[in-house]
C-alpha cells in the first residue's frame, strides 16, 4: 500500500514537472488548479476502471476487462484534464492543450509505472513462493502416507510438520514458513514450532478416506500471512489461492 501511494505521488510530481516544462502560462501551474484537475480526473478514471468489469458481468460479453479498464481510465483521465485545462488556459490553442495533456500523462505513466509494477510484483512474488512451499509439503505428506499405511502425520500444526522434518521427508526449515512472514533465525536441527512455522496442518486424515480430495484442505496459510489472501493445499496435492477477507470460508477451511 505504501509503495502504491508513493507511485501515485511520483505520478503527480512528474506531471507537474512536465507541465512546467511544456507550458509557459502560470495559470496551468497554480497548485489549486493542478489539484482540482487531477482530483477530478483521477476520480473519474478510477470510477471507469471499476465500471468496465461491472459492465462485463452485467452484459456477459467476452473481452479483456483489465485491458479495456486501463484504456478507458486513461482516456477519461485525458478528456477530463483537457476540459479543465482548456477552461483555465485561454491563450494556448485547445488542440495544443490536448496534445500537452496526452504527452504529460503518457510520460508520467511511463516514469511512475515501475513503482506500481514493483508494488504488484512485491505481493505476487511471496504468494508464488508460498504456493511452491505448500506443493513441496504436499509431496512430502504423500510420501509419508505411502510409507505409513495411507496415514498422514497424526499431530496437527507444527508437530505434524515436525514429523516430516525429523524423519527426513522434508528437512528444510524455510519450506515450512511463508515467505511473507518474518521469523527468528533457525539454528541447526531446531524443532519446528509456532514461531518458525507459517502454515496450519490438519491431522486426522487418511489417503484412502472417502473424501473428495480435490476439495479437502490439508494445509494452508495462517490468516496473517497475506492481506485478504491465502493459499490452500488440498489432499490431492494441488494448491489454490483464494482472495478476499473470507478466503478460508471459500476454501472450506474450518477456523
Amino acid at each position: 500500500m505504501k509503495m502504491l501511494i508513493f507511485a501515485i505521488i511520483i505520478f503527480l510530481l512528474i506531471k507537474l514537472f512536465f507541465f512546467i516544462l511544456l507550458t509557459n502560462n502560470k495559470k496551468l501551474l497554480f497548485l489549486k488548479n493542478f489539484a482540482i484537475t487531477n482530483l477530478s480526473s483521477i476520480t473519474a478514471s478510477v470510477s471507469m476502471f471499476f465500471f468496465i468489469p461491472w459492465l462485463k458481468r452485467m452484459t456477459g460479453l467476452r473481452f479483456s476487462a483489465s485491458k479495456w479498464s486501463l484504456f478507458a481510465a486513461l482516456a477519461v483521465l485525458v478528456i477530463v484534464e483537457s476540459i479543465f485545462y482548456c477552461k483555465f488556459e485561454k491563450e494556448i490553442k485547445k488542440y495544443r492543450i490536448i496534445i500537452i495533456v496526452i504527452l504529460v500523462n503518457l510520460m508520467a505513466v511511463g516514469f511512475s509505472s515501475p513503482f506500481a509494477v514493483h508494488t504488484g510484483g512485491h505481493r505476487r512474488s511471496p504468494r508464488i513462493s508460498c504456493t511452491s512451499n505448500l506443493k513441496q509439503i504436499g509431496l512430502s505428506l504423500k510420501q509419508y502416507a505411502m510409507d505409513y499405511d495411507d496415514y498422514f502425520p497424526d499431530k496437527s500444526g507444527p508437530l505434524g510438520f515436525e514429523k516430516l522434518r525429523s524423519i527426513g521427508y522434508l528437512t528444510e526449515h524455510r519450506i515450512f514458513n511463508c515467505p511473507s512472514c518474518k521469523v527468528p533465525k533457525v539454528e541447526g536441527n531446531q524443532k519446528l514450532n509456532n514461531k518458525i512455522v507459517g502454515y496450519v496442518y490438519r491431522s486426522g486424515l487418511r489417503e484412502n478416506d472417502d473424501h473428495d480430495q480435490s476439495k479437502t484442505p490439508l494445509a494452508w496459510d495462517r490468516p496473517t500471512n497475506h492481506e485478504d489472501y491465502g493459499n490452500v493445499l488440498f489432499m490431492d496435492g494441488h494448491v489454490k489461492g483464494f482472495k478476499g477477507k473470507n478466503w478460508m470460508e471459500q476454501a472450506g477451511v474450518k477456523k
